[in-house]
């Protein structure tokens, strides 16, 4: 299956974990709409993600590296969370944030550090429930 495609029957699941996976979907709200179909009432989501504080530059948001190094499908973490309220879930709460995230790659085909500081990527832990 992909994850905005879950295969399994509406109100099935009792627990769903993501760590650094949704992020690389382009249809984040959709993939959180699935999770919210497939589990069980009182099923819980936890979510571990990078999420932004402000906007990537496009040379970033368009580099492969940074992709792959799930940092160029990172979004804000206001819109993260607002994705996961407007799927229905509730008690949506971030668990712990993580020290920034580092990555480095090739731009401009010289070698080049991208420090997460710069641009504000943290990991959250995001922890919520299905009504």
């Amino acid at each position: 299956g992909e994850i905005e495609n879950l295969p399994a029957a509406d109100n099935s699941v009792d627990v769903i974990i993501s760590n650094c996976v949704i992020n690389l979907s382009p249809e984040k709200e959709r993939v959180f709409r699935e999770t919210f179909r497939v589990l069980k009432p009182g099923g819980r989501l936890m979510v571990s993600d990078i999420v932004l504080l402000r906007e990537l530059p496009d040379f970033i948001k368009n580099n492969y590296d940074a992709y792959v190094n799930c940092v160029a499908g990172a979004v804000l973490k206001n819109q993260y969370i607002e994705s996961i309220k407007e799927a229905g879930f509730h008690e949506v709460n971030i668990v712990k944030i993580f020290l920034p995230c580092v990555f480095s790659s090739f731009i401009n085909h010289r070698r080049c550090h991208i420090y997460s500081n710069d641009f504000s990527t943290f990991t959250n832990l995001i922890r919520c429930k299905k009504a």
